[in-house]
């Protein structure tokens, strides 16, 4: 018996949502940067629905494609099934139990990301041009960061950088002013 359709394996963080338009149940959809699992059909806009924003849910994925546990996964609203491929949104989650690739659901632990561990060393080029390149190892443009700069002067005092560049190629610019060799760039990009 297939459990595809969201049907929920763990379910938890439900909230009540104000449709902006037509949504239908257990189709996920995008708002605020969250993923939603409508628990009802909203017809028209101003219809307020219970949706989930955390849990597990059995969803429906191609066959043909072998999805290990933990990878992050993307919702690909033209199929309306779960893809392993990047798309440009954030991710739908990442899977918690492997899908075989004769498998047609899998279940996805709703919005959970993928921390990417940073440390890079600012070489003098980039500390000339108080730039520096990271590269993210993913295919898409990481979601989210949380990145600082110590300072081999002040090491006990990191500071923020100036601004950061989440690219669609995965690669993310850090720019900040004082941008100095030597420094390290730390933290998480999330996925």
């Amino acid at each position: 018996m297939s459990k595809a359709g969201a049907v929920p394996f763990a379910s938890s963080r439900r909230i009540h949502f104000t449709a902006t338009g037509a949504i239908a149940v257990s189709v996920p959809f995008l708002s605020g940067g969250m993923w939603h699992i409508p628990l009802s059909a909203a017809t028209e806009a101003g219809q307020v629905i219970s949706c989930d924003l955390g849990g597990a849910f059995y969803l429906a994925k191609a066959s043909g494609t072998a999805i290990g546990q933990g990878a992050p996964v993307w919702w690909d609203a033209a199929n309306s099934r779960v893809s392993a491929t990047p798309l440009p949104t954030p991710p739908l989650g990442r899977v918690r139990e492997a899908a075989a690739s004769s498998d047609t659901e899998v279940v996805v632990a709703l919005n959970e990301r993928v921390a990417i561990p940073i440390q890079h060393a600012v070489t003098s080029a980039e500390g000339t041009s108080n730039a520096a390149q990271l590269t993210s190892g993913l295919a898409a443009a990481p979601t989210a960061y949380n990145l600082q700069i110590i300072s081999t002067a002040t090491p006990s005092v990191p500071r923020l950088p100036d601004t950061v560049t989440l690219n669609a190629n995965g690669t993310v610019q850090v720019n900040d002013t004082a941008l100095a060799t030597g420094e390290v760039i730390v933290g998480h990009l999330f996925a």
